[in-house]
């Protein structure tokens, strides 16, 4: 994985860590894992840092900005 200065710490290590994220590859999660972190690094925040806000402004859907919910504590 990819250096990011904005996914670092426990958040990613346990993420990173994580063997399969409900029954996925480690393509997948890989795949995960690099989406999360390009996230980031357009907010330039930590991921569980990321607000509604940050999110509209990527240009996600609604159906996307809430697969996300999970990463987040969203404001």
């Amino acid at each position: 994985m990819l250096k990011s200065p904005c996914f670092t710490g426990p958040l990613c290590t346990q993420m990173a860590e994580e063997p399969q994220l409900g029954g996925t590859s480690e393509r997948t999660h890989d795949g995960y894992l690099r989406a999360v972190r390009k996230l980031a690094d357009f907010c330039q925040t930590a991921p569980d840092k990321i607000t509604k806000a940050q999110l509209r402004l990527t240009g996600l859907s609604d159906g996307m900005i809430s697969a996300f919910a999970h990463v987040g504590r969203f404001d």
